[in-house]
């Protein structure tokens, strides 16, 4: 099966001071809750690891299975084997970390977006307890299921009928054409964290907190001379013999705080490199 973490050590950043936790599993998502979540509590679980905060004793005996134990599993009563050799489910699991999570906040700063991913991610596991019908308008797989059920039960089809394996793929189509996700968010049916500019603008508008914003500003300024980036370096082509190269090592270096004033007043790569430099 498929691991959950990529083990390469490969930082994208200066090796001896940063590491990368490449997580590689998990569903292709498309609503903006469920993306909030699956994001923002693993951000918090990062959070506690850095701080040496207290987890619960729940290593799982063999992860990559309870992995596809718990993706088939609806119910969420699934038995899942501890090494310690006691059970547990996937509900139990999730609210052992929340109650980690709650008290490790209470001796620490919680910022509003945390604040917000701690309330919602205990109401969508009171609510799966519950009804998990009810988040049809936050969570993918509940969506999804909806959609498919109640085509199912229009059509009089099976589980395996190939319309309901076209629809399991079509939901998640990026196209709005052709995305039963996109339809479900036009007819106001999913519940959605941004607005349409926001997405409009992310995607000509480089974030200003990290060195994504020189890799924008190299790319808006110097269009023509741009060879190839990457995470850690911008490559230009200035008609010279060999490519030059500025260095992006530090993800926290290349702001548009730091940034902004080394593009004033500058029409080559030539003065970007000096200011740079000097």
């Amino acid at each position: 099966g498929r691991p959950i973490i990529n083990t390469r050590d490969e930082p994208h950043a200066r090796q001896a001071e940063y590491r990368r936790l490449h997580v590689i599993v998990g569903d292709a998502n498309m609503a903006e809750i469920s993306t909030f979540l699956k994001i923002g509590t693993t951000a918090i679980v990062m959070e506690m690891l850095e701080q040496e905060g207290t987890f619960p004793s729940l290593d799982l005996s063999d992860p990559v299975r309870a992995i596809k134990q718990v993706s088939r599993d609806l119910t969420f009563k699934g038995s899942l084997d501890l090494n310690n050799g006691r059970h547990t489910t996937a509900i139990e699991v999730q609210r052992e970390y929340l109650h980690a999570a709650h008290r490790f906040y209470t001796t620490r700063e919680c910022s509003p977006i945390t604040k917000d991913i701690l309330i919602r991610w205990e109401s969508v596991l009171d609510t799966l307890e519950r009804d998990p019908r009810l988040l049809r308008r936050e969570l993918d797989w509940v969506a999804k299921y909806d959609l498919i059920t109640s085509y199912r039960d229009r059509r009089g089809c099976q589980w395996d009928d190939p319309r309901v394996a076209m629809m399991d793929l079509q939901y998640h189509d990026i196209r709005p054409s052709k995305s039963l996700y996109a339809t479900l968010e036009r007819t106001g049916k999913i519940e959605r964290l941004t607005h349409d500019e926001e997405i409009t603008r992310a995607r000509s508008s480089a974030p200003t907190q990290t060195r994504a914003f020189f890799r924008g500003a190299c790319l808006k300024k110097f269009p023509r001379q741009i060879y190839g980036m990457s995470w850690t370096s911008v490559l230009f082509d200035t008609g010279n013999q060999s490519i030059k190269r500025i260095p992006l090592l530090d993800p926290y270096r290349g702001t548009q705080q730091l940034t902004t004033e080394l593009f004033q007043d500058i029409e080559t790569v030539d003065q970007l490199i000096s200011r740079l430099t000097t």
